[in-house]
């Protein structure tokens, strides 16, 4: 469905649930935010935010400056100031899908390729101390020989094991496709590509026995803190426990160790993700479409089939009685009923749910003054606050793009633009994530994602056509990458 014209380029004043948004500044619990607090803030008469109120127009202006910040070697997207010149997937795609295909199309479309090369030369190599090897040999993991420095120096990125949502690259690739409309030589790389990856990679993942993909949950990290805690002894060869640098604030690079046992490497690759299964609908069905459009009738056809099949299996496994959609499968037959707003998203985006029941799902899932808990209930037995007791913009945003691609209102889209844009109060621009018990901005500066969350929202608000867009976002004086 495309977009409606908005009917005006001003935004009424926004209070709710403790926030005052009038267009000069924004009031909140956290305190008060002014365009002059905002490092990228400027504006002037030929400005294309011209007829934006002063606040929205900072924000556009230092979400622009974070996509710029994150160009690395003026080939790829980083995604965020603390991780500098990694390459991650995940960040990459669903920052297209939320706007950067429309903005960035060139460099979206070299940032997808790049990461294509990359992760078809690592293929399963992993790290030297890895334990995939040892504790996952039901996937062909293979040791390096490189210490994770070495690997992330020759690679850019990290092991496979840590990646097992990779094939979210297919949706960024295949929404920058719909959206620029390019050559069918562009829809054949898609084809040609994806399907080597199903081939090399991904078939690997399913388990024929219920139809489902293995795999993290999307986006979030192995081991970490957005799973149930491990019980019970170490598992031989497998990690107890490890380190994190970079949780607490941006400016505070000390290391703290986790009190807890975390999930095992082997239980996060095997897990089966309600979020990344949504994610193989997507990627089926995009294969689909390309096999179509280049004559390919049969294998069309089969590509659907697949697609049916694993969304009636999705549906069986993770769609409970009120509606809502389960987090994760775990490996030993345990279903996480925790609600997870990025996999609901997911699911109805991927037209896994739809009418009423992707509105009884995505209502399931409350929406405090902070955002949307990233987890309904939290992990209570883990204390800390990055993937738990936490709320991430980019998240927001696709929830809210989710409603709205159900009903276009103007409500959703307000209620996106102020919770994206108050991701960004200071020169750190727009940053990573929420600590919900505190309501404090924590993680990277410059996130990539929180950007383009806030950017997808008001491109939506304003109808401004891409082009407009391009030529504010490249424009003379832009900062240079800090990513080299």
């Amino acid at each position: 469905m495309p977009d409606p014209k908005p009917k005006h380029n001003m935004i009424p004043r926004f209070k709710w649930k403790g926030m005052d948004c009038d267009g000069y500044r924004l009031v909140d619990a956290a305190g008060v935010v002014v365009p002059e607090d905002i490092a990228a803030f400027q504006m002037g008469a030929d400005d294309v935010f011209s007829g934006l109120p002063p606040i929205y127009t900072a924000w556009a202006h230092q979400a622009m400056d974070d996509v710029r910040l994150n160009v690395v070697e003026e080939r790829y997207l980083g995604a965020g100031s603390f991780f500098g010149s990694t390459v991650f997937t995940r960040d990459t795609a669903l920052s297209g899908v939320l706007s950067l295909n429309r903005l960035q199309p060139q460099l979206m479309r070299e940032s997808l390729r790049y990461d294509r090369e990359l992760r078809l030369k690592i293929g399963w190599k992993s790290l030297s101390h890895s334990s995939a090897v040892a504790t996952v040999p039901e996937l062909p993991f293979e040791d390096s020989g490189l210490d994770e420095k070495a690997f992330m120096e020759t690679y850019r990125t990290n092991e496979f094991a840590r990646r097992t949502d990779d094939v979210v690259w297919m949706w960024g690739y295949l929404d920058w496709l719909r959206t620029n409309d390019p050559g069918m030589e562009e829809w054949l790389w898609f084809y040609e590509t994806g399907g080597e990856c199903f081939e090399r990679f991904y078939d690997l993942f399913q388990d024929l026995a219920d139809g489902l993909y293995r795999g993290q949950s999307c986006f979030v990290d192995i081991m970490m803190c957005g799973y149930r805690v491990h019980h019970g002894p170490p598992v031989a060869g497998d990690l107890s426990h490890f380190k994190l640098p970079h949780i607490d604030d941006a400016s505070n690079r000390e290391k703290w160790d986790l009190p807890f046992t975390p999930i095992t490497l082997r239980d996060s690759v095997l897990q089966k993700a309600a979020s990344t299964n949504a994610l193989y609908v997507i990627a089926l069905n995009g294969l689909a479409e390309a096999a179509e459009r280049l004559g390919f009738q049969e294998a069309s056809r089969q590509w659907h089939e697949r697609a049916h099949r694993l969304r009636q299996a999705m549906r069986k496994c993770f769609l409970q009685g009120d509606g809502s959609v389960a987090y994760t499968l775990y490996a030993d037959g345990e279903l996480d009923m925790r609600l997870h707003p990025l996999a609901t998203a997911f699911w109805v985006l991927a037209g896994v749910l739809e009418g009423g029941e992707a509105y009884r799902a995505l209502a399931r899932h409350p929406l405090e003054s902070w955002g949307v808990p990233l987890y309904t209930p939290f992990y209570e037995e883990n204390p800390h606050c990055y993937h738990n007791r936490s709320a991430w913009p980019f998240v927001d945003a696709f929830h809210f793009l989710a409603q709205w691609s159900l009903r276009p209102d103007e409500d959703v889209l307000r209620t996106w633009l102020v919770l994206n844009g108050r991701a960004c109060r200071d020169r750190r621009g727009f940053r990573e994530l929420l600590n919900m018990d505190t309501g404090e901005l924590i993680g990277s500066a410059h996130q990539l994602w929180s950007a383009a969350g806030y950017l997808g929202a008001l491109m939506r608000w304003t109808g401004m056509e891409s082009k407009a867009w391009r030529r504010s976002i490249r424009s003379e004086g832009a900062c240079p990458s800090r990513n080299k």
